[in-house]
């Protein structure tokens, strides 16, 4: 089976959006509204440092400035 390029996706999920309901729509837009949000997650600035503590110890003023950066 063919996989689908990124614009025929598009296309469909377009065509497929024309026939469904006004209020559907909202829903598809609100899932669509989440996803985007989902993958702005900042990176934690704890998961810097986590490698870290398998290795050698950091100081104090390290690990300040690692997590708060200056």
């Amino acid at each position: 089976m063919a996989t689908k390029n990124s614009e025929t996706l598009k296309n469909e999920l377009i065509v497929k959006i024309r026939d469904l309901p006004d209020y559907r729509v909202r829903e598809v837009l609100d899932f669509v509204d989440f996803l985007s949000n989902r993958k702005k997650v900042k990176e934690n600035p704890f998961l810097n440092i986590a490698g870290c503590l398998s290795g050698k110890p950091m100081t104090n003023e390290e690990i300040e400035k690692e997590l708060y950066g200056g």
